[in-house]
């Protein structure tokens, strides 16, 4: 059993780190949450990644065991 990894934001910089969680062998799943539906859902298709969400507050709902927060540093 992995660790489910939550993504807050699907811009540029998430893009760069998906890749890399979806790798590692400890990983068991990404999920990606961003308020624009149509960017998480590119970013979801781009990485084959079976679940989004369109709010934090929906992330922090679901079993992610960690979440990374890669929105603009002034929406943190």
């Amino acid at each position: 059993m992995g660790i489910k990894i939550g993504i807050c934001g699907a811009g540029r910089f998430a893009e760069a780190f998906v890749p890399l969680f979806k790798a590692h062998t400890l990983t068991s799943e990404v999920v990606i949450a961003d308020l624009i539906k149509e960017r998480a859902d590119a970013l979801a298709k781009k990485f084959d990644i079976k679940r989004t969400c369109y709010s934090l507050d929906e992330l922090l709902e679901t079993d992610v065991d960690a979440v990374c927060i890669f929105t603009q540093r002034h929406l943190h």
